[in-house]
């Protein structure tokens, strides 16, 4: 009725709907993946299809009149409408990366009015649409990841909006594989908007030093917004000019078993991971002398052989990675297995074998089914949950899937002449929980079965008891996903854990928290007279790219009634929570320690200097997932600490600050060093901070600029600071944090 698929625009599918829709067609949502595809694999593929779209999109609008077109109903308008106008959304955002840097070279303001009560009725407001646009995208609000793609499009938008109104636009296909020559051109806008914020922070604060050409409000407002503007940009540069492509073809984080020719006739069954349809990561527990190799990839619909090349090696001890929320403390240390992983390259398949690969490949679901990989983040309320209640962590525990597989042979127990299936059996915490076992072929429920892992049968293989089985279809041949429950045969019987009556040292262990807490709280509950002289309470909190964090609450009170906060003794209390991630023995590690410290010490000042010493205890309760043997740091500790402070002014305008603390048996460490100028007399500095932290098993380097000072009232102020980081292992990302200061006076 329409003629087929409209061609008299770049983007078909669109044109083609909106003369459906005028010819009384209705369109149905189906619930129901029916293709799988490829999203571009660089900025160069990003950026051009954006584009196509975008001139596509105003096109149909010239073409169709979307607006005032007959046939569509009212909902359908403002819906083509949308799809049209959000290209013009590069426009508005431009105008937001140009504003503060117009502001803080020129000092010409774009609302007339700016101070606290702007300040208190704009927070809310940001806050709360913040907090709902999260909550009701159930995960999938990315607000910080969707700031970051419009800085990446915004440029390519505006070309839309201008490209859409020529006559003749060419159709280009979006690149699906990386290219990575063109990429730095597409950079351009956000250089420019790195460079030209970078330079508007350094001029405004030149500006604002000699000439108070704005107000204090309005001066910081504008120099967190360019602070904002030139990390988004920085993020994406980054992100295209560090990006290495090294393969052609997407791999798909999927095990499958495969067997290999050894040499001498031999044959071994290994794992191939990371796979696609050019070459896989191929994990064997023998080394192999050959580089050319064959074998044969077992899929849902048979085998798939094939002949490949070794193109690099690499031996390593091997452990579970299974990402839980948290570790049961009476998780039995499994010992490591040593595997060899290879960089394989397929160099000839027969047609049938590549296409049977490909069509399991690009027609199942399997990495997100079984794998459980998933797009959506915790929203804040959900944040809450998971970490207050039990239910909470069992969903959070459950969300996350082994990062590692083993290959085994599946024989049933009791059952003469079963050859087995091969099968992949997730390595989790079998003690705890049923494991996952993938096979091509149906497990009876109920059924004992023996798993041969990797092939070899041995006195200690694991037995398990066959407790569900759920039929997964693909677009070849359905796969069996079973819960195992496992226990471990040692000389023809159940290995079974001894729970052992608790020593005096595991009491006194057990009984050291408690009575560590109740000290605290009494000396928080009753600080002596230290009302007289006036305290400070301090709160803060940090998150970084690496999924490093760190919150705390803490309170700096006087020993006499008659010592000054600044000079004399003092006792400091702090309750906080971190969490890190690192790298350790080619294990990706993430803790979370919760902790309470006390000390006290000696505070004072002379001329220019200010210094202070202090001395104290404190316990922390570190969790690790995985249950990473090389890790040392763990468990629920009790240790010593000392910590220092220095500070020191210089010609009324610069300020120095250092501070360093150490804790002992665990051994960490924590230093600062700052170096700050003063923006207006007495109440705003701003300037750079070297961070330098770490225990026996990470350390982390921060550099940041920072901004202090900030007063909410005659008594409290904040702090803000933004940097780049580097995590032992991990690559460098970027770090954001806040601190609220108060000074509590006595009467």
């Amino acid at each position: 009725q329409i003629g087929g698929f409209a061609t008299g625009t770049i983007t078909e599918d669109l044109h083609t709907s909106v003369r459906m829709h005028k010819k009384g067609y209705r369109s149905v949502y189906l619930p129901q993946s029916l293709a799988y595809g490829l999203a571009p694999d660089s900025i160069d593929g990003f950026l051009s299809q954006r584009l196509r779209w975008g001139e596509g999109a105003i096109q149909v609008w010239r073409k169709e009149g979307i607006l005032f077109s007959r046939g569509l109903t009212l909902a359908q308008r403002l819906n083509y409408l949308a799809s049209v106008l959000t290209y013009f959304d590069g426009w508005s955002k431009a105008v937001f990366y140009v504003a503060p840097v117009i502001v803080l070279t020129t000092g010409i303001m774009p609302i007339a009015v700016f101070g606290w009560s702007f300040v208190w009725h704009f927070l809310p407001f940001y806050v709360l649409c913040f907090w709902s646009f999260e909550e009701i995208a159930r995960g999938y609000g990315r607000t910080l990841l969707t700031e970051e793609y419009n800085m990446a499009r915004f440029a390519v938008f505006i070309r839309a909006t201008l490209g859409g109104l020529r006559r003749h636009i060419s159709f280009r296909v979006t690149p699906k594989q990386a290219s990575g020559k063109r990429e730095r051109r597409h950079m351009l806008p956000q250089m420019a908007v790195v460079s030209a914020s970078a330079l508007a922070i350094v001029i405004g604060a030149v500006l604002w030093t000699h000439h108070h050409y704005l107000a204090r409000g309005a001066f910081v407002a504008n120099l967190i917004w360019a602070s904002v503007n030139l990390g988004l940009a920085g993020v994406v540069v980054r992100f295209t000019v560090r990006r290495k492509h090294r393969r052609q073809d997407y791999r798909f984080p999927i095990p499958l078993p495969i067997e290999m020719a050894i040499g001498n006739g031999s044959v071994a069954l290994g794992l191939a991971e990371d796979i696609s349809s050019s070459g896989c990561r191929l994990v064997l527990e023998q080394e192999l002398a050959q580089k050319s190799v064959s074998g044969r990839i077992y899929l849902p619909a048979g085998v798939s052989p094939f002949d490949g090349i070794i193109q690099h090696h690499d031996a390593r001890q091997s452990t579970s990675r299974h990402r839980f929320y948290r570790t049961p403390a009476s998780s039995p240390a499994r010992p490591s297995r040593e595997k060899h992983h290879y960089g394989l390259t397929f160099s000839s398949e027969s047609e049938g074998a590549a296409m049977k690969l490909e069509d399991f490949l690009y027609g199942s679901d399997l990495q997100w089914r079984v794998l459980d990989l998933h797009e959506e983040i915790t929203t804040p309320i959900a944040w809450i949950v998971d970490r207050f209640s039990e239910e909470g962590r069992q969903r959070r525990a459950a969300l996350v899937s082994p990062e590692e597989w083993l290959p085994v042979i599946c024989r049933r127990i009791g059952e003469k002449g079963d050859q087995g299936q091969l099968g992949i059996l997730a390595r989790s915490d079998w003690t705890h929980q049923p494991a996952r076992l993938i096979t091509f072929g149906p497990l009876i429920q109920d059924a004992e079965v023996e798993l041969s892992i990797f092939g070899l049968a041995t006195d200690k293989a694991p037995r398990g008891h066959v407790e569900e089985t759920v039929v997964l279809p693909s677009l070849a041949a359905p796969i069996h996903i079973s819960q195992i429950s496992i226990t471990r045969r040692q000389d023809g019987s159940v290995q079974t854990r001894q729970n052992k009556a608790p020593g005096l040292m595991s009491s006194v262990k057990s009984v050291l928290p408690v009575l560590f807490v109740s000290l605290i709280t009494l000396a928080l509950l009753f600080p002596g007279t230290a009302s007289a002289a006036g305290w400070l309470g301090l709160a803060g909190a940090e998150a970084g790219e690496n999924h490093n964090a760190y919150a705390y609450v803490g309170a700096i009170l006087p020993l006499g009634g008659q010592s000054e906060l600044g000079n004399g003794w003092v006792q400091r209390y702090w309750l906080d929570w971190v969490r890190y991630r690192f790298n350790s023995d080619g294990t990706e590690t993430q803790a979370r320690a919760p902790g309470l410290s006390a000390s006290f010490g000696r505070q004072g000042s002379d001329g220019d200097w200010h210094w202070g010493i202090y001395g104290g205890a404190g316990y922390r309760d570190t969790r690790l997932s995985p249950d990473n043997p090389s890790a040392r740091m763990r468990g629920s500790q009790i240790y010593p600490l000392l910590a220092m402070d220095l500070s020191r002014y210089f010609a009324a305008k610069w300020r120095m600050d250092a501070a360093a603390s150490f804790t002992f048996s665990p051994a960490s460490y924590w230093s600062r060093v700052r170096v700050l100028h003063r923006l207006e007399d007495g109440v705003i500095y701003h300037g750079i901070e070297l961070v330098e932290q770490g225990d026996r098993d990470y350390h982390e380097y921060k550099v940041g600029y920072v901004i202090d000072g900030l007063k909410t009232s005659r008594s409290g102020s904040i702090g803000v600071k933004i940097g780049m980081d580097q995590t032992s292992g991990l690559a460098a990302g970027a770090y954001a944090g806040i601190e609220y200061v108060y000074a509590f006076r006595g009467y």
